[in-house]
């Protein structure tokens, strides 16, 4: 039966029409539509498609237009979006696969519409920079480069469509490959999540979706968690079995009301190594209850495993019961009987990707029943509050940017300070320990054997009346009965709640929980190598002098946490001062001043980061430039870009490296790296920071007199710290700094 558009649709449908129809002839070719996970975009997007390409239509018609489909993500979740055009269209326009069309034929036809996936078409040969045949392969009749040259050649415009636009439309490699290769005439983005520098040029709005009963009323966290069967149980057991029993009251609930849904509940694993202690427990778990891939009511979709029990996973009748997961099966996977989601958090806090939730927000038949409980989505989760962010989409499209030292550019040679590393910035247990255990036995008054320090501790108080709890049980709070609505899922970004559920600690959630005390006084020392020689050396030493054993002292650690983190706060303070003075030592060896500094020649960054820009100006051959710049130095690039007495610019990057241009400011060594190198087609070479009126005005202050100390004993260097008042771009380059605020007069226009 042939889907008819809800009015909000229809209304999308229409404001997408006429965007494309204005943006084809404009500069900005660019079409965002923004629109809630659920509500059909596919769909809508199909009806967009096929008006334009209809005869009738005289908008479209004389305009010869071809149209190519992206789908995001890894998996085969393009056949997915062709099966769904297919039949959205009933025959008309033609929809192929890129797979099938490659080497068959030298152009796109009119209104055809090819499929493909991102990821197979998107590899570039390092060496010669030009883009594989990734799916047309060499010696076939025609790469996909070569279709695409020559469908424009014969004046047919090329619309590219994109789905899950966030995942992978802005990164850099897609931009290039859009740019360079597929040089669409339009482009239309769309995700419930668009990345974005400025507003949609159309969204729909969510309680819409809600209304036109596309989507769950609302998704619930933790739903009675006051339970009596879970309360002895540990927090992993306990939403392990809330999920369980949640799918059994559903299934039952939509076959006494002879609906012919079969509802699915998810576990997504961690990505980290506990994700596959995690796979044995709920597989075992699952066992127990009848479930299994031997039945067909168990499906496992894994990188390292991969099992499908029923190919129509996604039938509201499938057999599967469970699907567990990772990531691979998220974006644009859509299984609308998903009603039930269970994640175990990895780390002390746990975040969402939106994608994710949305697996859980649709309706299995596109409609509302008359009980609620099957109009709602279910989250079980060991946590007492959850972060939801946008999916950031990370394998294979991350690749290494690289610039060159532009032909003709001359390079520069200045005086450059760098201190190689003296340590790793870590606590260490040789220097650690002794402290610590001193701090602990004179915090107490501990000089006695185990059950008299037992005692003493057992009856200390603090000045503020402060006692000590000697036996507390391994219980945490998580959240319980929350509440969030479906149109809402979009745009959430915390999640939290006052009802909290008292529950036995999982081994889990006891190590996060320790690891989250002892994190918190690092001051500034790195937690990865920190961490253990902290819990070690704190459990070790209350050992020694109690001779508890270690669930006891875990106990002791998380019910005494304030007193536990004023010792350690201390220890740590103490063990700074000494590790300075062994780091001031080594200091004066590790020390490089590089008098022939030079910036490098050749330099690699990461696009996750970073970005190529188009300008003129700049040192390399192209300006790989933060994606995420502060407002100053964004408008200082602007200048430096129209500047006509700028020969050339380079952006200094921020790292601690030899390769960075570097500025020794304290005997300590620590190191300043102004922003920019600036050469002026005088000769002069300019060295800037920029800065935000008012920001951290001592530490400026710092940075701002070295730089002109530098200055001063170097012939034809210039330069300052940049801010900018009303949009004016100023400079100051005095030897005693004044912010702005205070001394407007030292500072002069750029």
């Amino acid at each position: 039966m042939a889907r008819t558009l809800k009015q909000f649709q229809e209304n999308a449908v229409q404001a997408i029409l006429a965007g494309a129809k204005y943006k084809l002839t404009s500069q900005n070719k660019v079409f965002v539509f923004k629109s809630p996970t659920g509500s059909g975009k596919t769909f809508m997007m199909s009806q967009v498609v096929a008006r334009m390409a209809d005869s009738a239509n005289v908008d479209f018609n004389s305009m010869d237009l071809c149209f190519l489909w992206v789908s995001i993500g890894k998996g085969d979740l393009e056949k997915q979006s062709a099966k769904s055009l297919q039949e959205a269209f009933d025959g008309s326009p033609q929809v192929t696969m890129l797979e099938a069309f490659a080497g068959s034929k030298d152009i796109i036809e009119k209104n055809e519409v090819i499929v493909f996936n991102w990821e197979k078409i998107r590899t570039r040969d390092r060496e010669t920079g030009e883009w594989k045949n990734v799916v047309m392969k060499d010696g076939e009749r025609s790469s996909f480069v070569d279709v695409l040259n020559e469908t424009r050649e014969m004046g047919r415009k090329i619309v590219l469509i994109i789905d899950e636009s966030h995942s992978a439309a802005r990164t850099e490699r897609a931009r290039e490959m859009i740019d360079e290769v597929i040089k669409p005439n339009l482009i239309i983005e769309m995700s419930a999540t668009p990345i974005l520098a400025e507003q949609p040029d159309y969204t729909v709005n969510p309680q819409d979706v809600i209304d036109e009963e596309l989507i769950k009323k609302d998704i619930v966290i933790n739903e009675d968690f006051t339970n009596e069967d879970a309360s002895e149980l540990d927090t992993e057991q306990a939403v392990l079995l809330a999920s369980w029993n949640k799918l059994t009251e559903l299934e039952g609930l939509f076959k006494k009301k002879k609906i012919g849904v079969k509802p699915l509940l998810l576990i997504q694993l961690p990505n980290s190594e506990a994700g596959e202690a995690k796979k044995d427990v709920a597989v075992e778990f699952l066992q127990e209850q009848g479930i299994s891939q031997e039945n067909g009511n168990l499906a496992i979709w894994l990188s390292e495993e991969k099992f499908l029990a029923d190919k129509d996973l996604v039938k509201n009748d499938s057999p599967v019961r469970v699907l567990i997961f990772k990531q691979a099966i998220d974006t644009g996977w859509d299984c609308p009987r998903a009603h039930i989601l269970l994640k175990w958090r990895e780390s002390a806090s746990i975040t969402f990707e939106v994608q994710v939730l949305g697996r859980i927000l649709r309706m299995p038949e596109a409609k509302h029943y008359d009980d609620d409980v099957l109009n709602r989505g279910y989250v079980y989760t060991n946590t007492p509050n959850i972060n939801v962010k946008r999916e950031v989409y990370g394998p294979n499209i991350i690749k290494t940017l690289s610039g060159k030292k532009r032909d003709g550019v001359e390079n520069i040679t200045l005086r450059s300070y760098y201190r190689t590393r003296t340590t790793y910035n870590d606590i260490t247990a040789g220097l650690f320990s002794g402290i610590f255990e001193n701090k602990f036995a004179k915090f107490f008054g501990l000089n006695g054997d185990e059950s008299e320090n037992y005692k003493t501790i057992k009856g200390w108080k603090g000045a503020g009346g402060e006692k000590v709890e000697m036996d507390g049980n391994l219980r945490v709070d998580i959240m319980s009965d929350v509440v969030i609505s479906g149109g809402a899922i979009d745009e959430t970004a915390r999640i939290e709640d006052d009802s909290q559920t008292s529950l036995v600690m999982s081994e889990n959630d006891l190590r996060l929980k320790i690891e989250a005390i002892l994190g918190s006084e690092l001051a500034g020392y790195q937690a990865a190598r920190s961490i253990p020689v902290m819990k070690n050396t704190v459990i070790g030493i209350i050992k020694k002098y109690l001779g508890k054993n270690i669930v006891w002292i875990d106990a002791f650690i998380i019910y005494n946490e304030a007193i536990v983190k004023s010792i350690l706060r201390d220890a740590v303070a103490d063990f700074k001062k000494k590790k300075d003075k062994v780091d001031a030592e080594k200091l004066k060896e590790l020390e490089v001043w590089d008098d022939a500094w030079q910036i490098p020649e050749e330099k690699s960054y990461n696009d996750k980061v970073f970005a190529v820009e188009r300008v003129e100006n700049y040192f390399y051959d192209k300006a790989i430039l933060e994606v995420e710049k502060s407002d100053p130095e964004k408008k200082f690039v602007d200048l430096l870009k129209q500047n006509k007495k700028v020969l050339w610019w380079w952006k200094n990057g921020d790292e601690h490296m030899q390769e960075n241009f570097g500025i020794k400011i304290d005997e300590k060594g620590k190191t300043f790296q102004p922003d920019f190198i600036v050469k002026y087609t005088d000769g002069t070479i300019g060295i800037y920071d920029t800065k935000p009126i008012g920001d951290r005005v001592d530490d400026t202050k710092v940075k701002a007199e070295a730089l002109q100390n530098y200055i001063k004993e170097h012939k034809k260097v210039v330069g300052g710290i940049v801010i900018f008042e009303n949009g004016v771009a100023k400079v100051n380059s005095k030897e005693v700094y004044r912010d702005f605020r205070e001394g407007a007069e030292d500072w002069s226009d750029f």
